[in-house]
C-alpha cells in the first residue's frame, strides 16, 4: 500500500531481473514467492519494444526521466504469481480475469508467426494517494524466445488504444477503490517459450522529487485460452 508523503511516479519505472530468476517452474506453488534483488539495476523509461541479449540484463543503468544514466538503484522483493492470483502492489491490484490468443481482433490481423494475448484485467487502486495517472505501458510483458528460457527475449509492452473498443486507455485518471476493467493487448511471437507479466513499485518522495523503487511483481501467462469464471 502507499505510504503517507510518497506519490507515484507518473510511469512505473519496470526492471527484467535476471533470467535465472525468470525461468521459475511453472508447477510452483499458487502462493506468491520472492526473491531478493539487491544487485538488480533498473531502467525507468519506456524503450520500444526490443531484442535483449541476455548478458544486458545485469548491464542496464537506470535512466530518470532527462534521459540521462545513472547510477544502479537497489530494489527490493520479486514477487511470483500464478495466473489465478491477485497481485497487489503500493498503488493498486490486479486481476486477470481472462487470458486469449488469436490471430485477429477486430479489424486487425497479426502479422505471420506472431499472435494477438488479450489479457482481460480488474485493476483496482489503493493506498494513500486519492488520485493519480494510470499508464497501460506500466504492464510490461518480458517474451522469453530462443532455444531456452533465460537466452533472447523481447520487452513488449500494451498496443495503443483503438484495437478493441474495451482495450485501457493509455493514461486514465485511478481514483482509490474504484474498479477498472478492460484489456491489455500484445503481439506475441508463437514461438515463445513463455511469456512473464511484470509490474514495479516506483515513487517520488519529499519535495526533492525523488525517484524511489520497491517490489517487482511477476506472473507467467501459460499459452492457452482462459477465464476465471470457467476454470
Amino acid at each position: 500500500m502507499g505510504l503517507l508523503g510518497k506519490k507515484k511516479f507518473g510511469v512505473v519505472g519496470l526492471a527484467i531481473v535476471t533470467a535465472a530468476a525468470v525461468a521459475w517452474s511453472t508447477g510452483c506453488s499458487a502462493n506468491p514467492q520472492s526473491v531478493s534483488q539487491p544487485d538488480t539495476q533498473i531502467q525507468t523509461n519506456i524503450p520500444n519494444t526490443e531484442n535483449l541479449k541476455e548478458e544486458s540484463l545485469e548491464s542496464e543503468a537506470e535512466t530518470d526521466s532527462d534521459g540521462a544514466v545513472t547510477e544502479d538503484v537497489p530494489v527490493g522483493e520479486t514477487y511470483f504469481f500464478e495466473r489465478e492470483d491477485k497481485i497487489s502492489t503500493m498503488f493498486y491490484d490486479l486481476q486477470i480475469d481472462g487470458v486469449t490468443f488469436t490471430d485477429a481482433v477486430g479489424d486487425v490481423i497479426a502479422e505471420s508467426g506472431h499472435a494477438f494475448m488479450v489479457l482481460d484485467v480488474a485493476i483496482t487502486p489503493c493506498g494513500d494517494e486519492l488520485i493519480f495517472n494510470m499508464y497501460a505501458q506500466e504492464f510490461l510483458m518480458v517474451c522469453f524466445t530462443g532455444d531456452s528460457v533465460g537466452q533472447d527475449y523481447e520487452k513488449l509492452y500494451p498496443l495503443k488504444e483503438g484495437i478493441d473498443g474495451e482495450q485501457l486507455e493509455e493514461v486514465w485518471l485511478a481514483t482509490v477503490g474504484e474498479e477498472i476493467k478492460g484489456k491489455l493487448v500484445y503481439d506475441i511471437p508463437k514461438d515463445a517459450l513463455r511469456t512473464v507479466l511484470l509490474v514495479y513499485d516506483s515513487y517520488t518522495t519529499g519535495d526533492s522529487n525523488e525517484t524511489v523503487f520497491g517490489d517487482g511483481y511477476m506472473m507467467t501467462i501459460p499459452e492457452e485460452n482462459w477465464s476465471r469464471e470457467t476454470k
